[in-house]
């Protein structure tokens, strides 16, 4: 039973991964809905949204169903991977957020897929699905072939930075405990490869396109006309 669970689970966290490419419809959407920016929006479902259920959750020490069992007691990867693509939705051409956030979302489980299998062919299979995304959005094939590989590789990059709240300010003197919290600010600033695999690729490319702007990639997403009373 316990098997059928595990599958169930990983089927559905490899098919929300995939799913999360949707989040550069962004890009579809007017200026303003209802005469707020639609940046908010993005804002409040990318990031305060998941913010609020991952308190909720760490503090009643839980999963939701698809987590990893080790993202008990840690802020949890998809986290971090709506977090990234904000930051770059925000911050960073079309033409490098997109592509990135794309191929982060079906690179990260076509790694996670081919694991039991050769190296070679996990590398091969994950390259190659990275660079489609790459060539779709347009990138010369070399520099495909440079996104993807920076794509790939940070994927196996974690950063850790040591900042935490002091311990005293999560103590409950009615349970006579700590609460929770306290490993979720611990944790905090732990990045997860569904973060890095997004900024990482997203960071040198900027700094590539910065010296050689006529090799940047046209934008090939704009936002299409809505029917919602928007200003």
């Amino acid at each position: 039973m316990s098997n059928i669970t595990d599958i169930k689970g990983t089927f559905l966290r490899r098919s929300l991964h995939s799913l999360s490419a949707l989040i550069i419809i962004f890009y579809l959407f007017p200026a303003t809905i209802f005469g707020v920016p639609s940046y908010l929006y993005m804002i409040l479902f990318l990031i305060i949204v998941p913010l609020t259920i991952e308190t909720i959750r760490l503090n009643k020490n839980t999963l939701i169903i698809g987590l990893h069992d080790y993202e008990r007691d840690h802020v949890a990867s998809y986290m971090w991977l709506t977090f990234g693509a904000t930051i770059l939705i925000l911050f960073f051409p079309q033409q490098i957020a997109a592509p990135c956030i794309v191929a982060t979302a079906f690179g990260d489980p076509a790694i996670g897929l081919t694991k039991p299998y050769r190296r070679r062919f996990m590398v091969l299979i994950t390259f190659f699905i990275c660079l489609a995304v790459f060539i779709v959005f347009k990138y010369f094939l070399l520099v495909a072939l440079f996104a993807a590989a920076l794509t790939f590789i940070a994927e196996s990059f974690e950063f850790k930075i040591r900042v935490r709240l002091r311990p005293n300010l999560f103590w409950s003197r009615s349970k006579r405990k700590f609460s929770t919290l306290k490993s979720f600010f611990n944790f905090l600033f732990r990045t997860d490869d569904d973060f890095t695999m997004q900024l990482i690729p997203a960071l040198i490319l900027f700094l590539f396109f910065l010296i050689m702007p006529e090799l940047m990639p046209p934008q090939i997403l704009h936002p299409l006309p809505s029917l919602l009373p928007y200003s």
